[in-house]
């Protein structure tokens, strides 16, 4: 499609997410791409926020290898300096959250049980999960 008005070997990392939304962006209107989590944290001014942060709380509902290319958790790592990061996920399917710069892992579907069968449980899992949190925070 680019080919029709003269844009040859198309091959900007990110262009091809959100259907190629940012492929058409980069072609059509002179545009730059930004990982989506960057220009939120940007918004947040979040290097300030945590300049001085021991540790910083973040999730995801899987965490996975997809995690770290470019998803909010990858972003809340690389951009928070020396502060300890603690994961609250759904499910980990990381072995060694800490080859990737987290310090704790707190799953609040730790059985990994079927959707259907967390839907039910899903408060008191949460409730559950922050107070280990809270248990694990005590002991920094």
């Amino acid at each position: 499609l680019f080919g029709e008005y003269g844009i040859q070997n198309f091959d900007v990392e990110g262009s091809g997410a959100a259907g190629a939304m940012g492929a058409g962006v980069i072609a059509f209107c002179n545009g730059k791409l930004k990982r989506g989590i960057d220009a939120v944290l940007d918004a947040l001014s979040y290097d300030e926020l945590v300049l001085d942060a021991d540790v910083v709380i973040t999730g995801e509902g899987s965490l996975d290898s997809q995690s770290f290319s470019g998803k909010v958790i990858d972003g809340i790592i690389s951009r928070s300096k020396n502060a300890k990061i603690i994961g609250v996920v759904g499910i980990s399917l990381i072995d060694n959250p800490e080859k990737y710069g987290i310090s704790k892992v707190f799953e609040t579907n730790f059985e990994h049980r079927p959707f259907e069968e967390i839907k039910k449980t899903a408060q008191s899992d949460l409730r559950n999960c922050a107070v280990k949190v809270a248990e694990y925070l005590l002991t920094l």
